[in-house]
């Protein structure tokens, strides 16, 4: 057989399986790209999660010029009198409370030094 018979003789295969082959890549690369309706919804997900931001962000922007405009202005006198009154009183009860606790601590100090003294007293 010459070389042309041959060629001849297996194009049919050839042929059949060469388009098979592009059938199926071809049908492999449409199950890889998204489809109209997926990207449609996606579209429509993402378009909703970013007007949500957007409320979000109108919120925070309204929270941040409010607070922009407690920055800006100088407390009044009565507003640092007030702080200052209310430091006080905070202050106040931390003094209490750290007077409290050496108070204590003096006091086991004292039972501690008692046990301690009639421990060494060979007397007693």
């Amino acid at each position: 057989m010459s070389f042309w018979e041959i060629i001849r003789a297996m194009w049919p295969i050839a042929v059949t399986i060469a388009s098979i082959a592009v059938t199926t890549f071809a049908w492999f690369l449409k199950s890889q790209y998204v489809t109209k309706a997926d990207a449609a919804n996606e579209k429509a997900r993402v378009t909703k999660e970013m007007a949500d931001q957007d409320k979000v962000i109108g919120a925070m922007d309204a929270r941040l010029q409010i607070l922009e405009k407690l920055a800006d202005e100088p407390p009044s006198r009565m507003q640092m009198l007030k702080e200052i009154h209310d430091l006080a009183a905070r202050m106040t009860g931390v003094e209490r409370e750290v007077e409290a606790t050496n108070n204590h601590l003096k006091t086991t100090n004292s039972y501690l030094s008692t046990l301690v003294e009639r421990a060494m007293d060979p007397t007693k």
